[in-house]
């Protein structure tokens, strides 16, 4: 049977312009999907080591750890370049990875725990995180509001002096895992996370004890500072040195506006500023007296919020003020608005050679 012939059909066009428009949506969308070349799947610093693993898609990536090459301690696992550094030194260490169209680095701080009553600085610039870390803060707060390579520069300057960052604001997937954040503020991490970056942490801040801590140093009778070591988080101190000096009350730590720059040096030196117990003393309206304490190491901070100067006997032979006022002999005098640190002289040297 002979079948009627067909109507030509018209010529058929190249590109539909609603085939463009779904290719191109399906491209973009394949481009945001696709993983990253470079990824880090963990990462835990310890006391003198670095164990850290590398997704490494192509299986050629170079890595460099401090800026030079390292071959010792790696080994592949699949897709995977695993690595546990040992022997590091304390303090902060970086590694890079290269491959042809991708680059990855990150730093971390090795054989430096948290301290168990952490000060913390707030900063924006590499400039502030650098100044507030040299004058020895145990680490700062940033705002994720930065794209992520500059929230990178902040933590690879904390990282490099020993220091710790936190991060607030950001997701703690691209705070941590892509930023190199040490910890989030106000954040939870998910389990996955937490495991493959076990050193990471979730911090918050106490708002009731902030307020408390506020109103004292605004004007109110310093009697309320013995609710202080009652904080259950970071407690977030407003500026001033008064405050500052409260906030040492925390047992969970604290974040400050600016660093002091008198009252963060002696932390390197004194465990009881990082780790010791607080005991007030002494309370008198808006003069305030304190002690931390570890089981080797004692430190007396008076605070004096009164318009007048406060002469002040802590008690300690031969006391040494570690911040402003006058000392003679035993008797401190406290300026209004001041704070000092005191401890005992250190003992003379009788070692003979």
């Amino acid at each position: 049977m002979l079948r009627p012939a067909l109507a030509p059909s018209p010529p058929a066009r190249l590109f539909a312009p609603s085939l463009i428009v779904t290719t191109l949506v399906l491209a973009l969308a394949g481009c945001e999907a696709a993983p990253l070349r470079l990824r880090f799947v963990s990462s835990r610093p310890a006391a003198a080591s670095w164990a850290f693993a590398i997704d490494d898609r192509g299986q050629g990536a170079e890595l460099l750890v401090d800026d030079r090459p390292r071959q010792v301690g790696c080994w592949r696992a699949g897709r995977e370049q695993r690595c546990e550094l040992r022997g590091l030194f304390p303090g902060g260490h970086t590694v890079e990875a290269r491959v042809a169209g991708a680059f990855l680095k990150r730093s971390a701080v090795v054989g430096k725990p948290w301290p168990a009553r952490p000060l913390l600085v707030r900063a924006r610039t590499v400039d502030e995180v650098s100044a507030a870390v040299t004058a020895g803060a145990d680490g700062v707060v940033v705002r994720a509001r930065d794209a992520l390579a500059e929230l990178y520069d902040l933590a690879d300057a904390a990282h490099r002096r020993g220091a710790r960052i936190v991060i607030e604001g950001a997701e703690p997937e691209q705070a941590i895992e892509r930023a190199g954040a040490d910890a989030v503020l106000d954040a939870e991490l998910p389990p996955d996370l937490a495991r493959r970056f076990p050193e990471a942490r979730a911090l918050r801040v106490d708002a009731a004890a902030s307020r408390r801590l506020a109103a004292l140093a605004d004007g109110g009778p310093l009697n309320g500072a013995r609710e202080l070591p009652s904080a259950t988080a970071l407690v977030e101190a407003p500026r001033g040195v008064v405050a500052a000096a409260l906030a040492l009350l925390a047992p969970r730590g604290a974040i400050l506006p600016e660093a002091p720059a008198a009252m963060l040096p002696p932390r390197r030196s004194h465990a009881a500023l990082r780790d010791g117990a607080a005991r007030v003393t002494t309370v008198e309206n808006r003069r305030l007296a304190f002690t931390l304490s570890t089981a080797k190491d004692s430190v007396l901070v008076a605070v004096n919020a009164d318009a007048e100067p406060w002469t002040f006997a802590p008690g300690v032979p031969k006391p040494l003020d570690l911040l402003g006022s006058t000392a003679n002999g035993e008797t401190l005098v406290i300026r209004p608005g001041d704070a000092a640190m005191i401890v005992p002289m250190p003992a003379s040297d009788k070692q003979r050679f």
